[in-house]
């Protein structure tokens, strides 16, 4: 599994523990420090594009609304993903507006909030094909929707 954005590293160390082969990408010095010191992660700091490696799942958990270009970015790691594999995403929920302007999903380090269509069309134009989007209300109370999509 490579796990864009992994911050403290609770996925890829749960991952890890269910014996899967697991790399992190996390830019923030304090996470992947605490990644790799304190839980033996591998995880890239730097140069996304030195990522060669194919994986059977890539995961963009609550990432790609801070991306200024989410199609583009996401694009770029088609050919990081096996032929049979997929991609898992997560992202902030706009119904969480019927709640207020104040939530921390519109929070002003995010530049995107999505809806199920336009998550939809994201991994479309992103080059893969949707299989799952679902919609839930986190533990924290964050609305969240999920996606599993694949190559085309």
């Amino acid at each position: 599994v490579l796990d864009i954005g992994s911050g403290s590293g609770v996925f890829l160390f749960e991952m890890k523990k269910k014996k899967w082969n697991t790399l992190g990408f996390e830019e923030d010095s304090r996470y992947s420090n605490f990644c790799k010191k304190k839980l033996n992660l591998k995880i890239h700091t730097k140069n996304l594009e030195s990522i060669k490696s194919k994986h059977d799942l890539i995961t963009f958990n609550k990432i790609l609304e801070h991306i200024v270009s989410p199609v583009n970015f996401l694009s770029r790691f088609k050919n990081n993903l096996k032929d049979t594999s997929y991609i898992y995403i997560e992202v902030p929920d706009v119904v969480a507006a019927h709640k207020g302007k104040n939530r921390q999903e519109f929070g002003l380090e995010h530049f995107h909030v999505f809806s199920m269509s336009s998550l939809d069309i994201m991994i479309n134009k992103a080059g893969f094909k949707t299989i799952e989007i679902n919609r839930i209300q986190d533990p924290s109370g964050k609305y969240t929707l999920f996606a599993f999509a694949k190559n085309k």
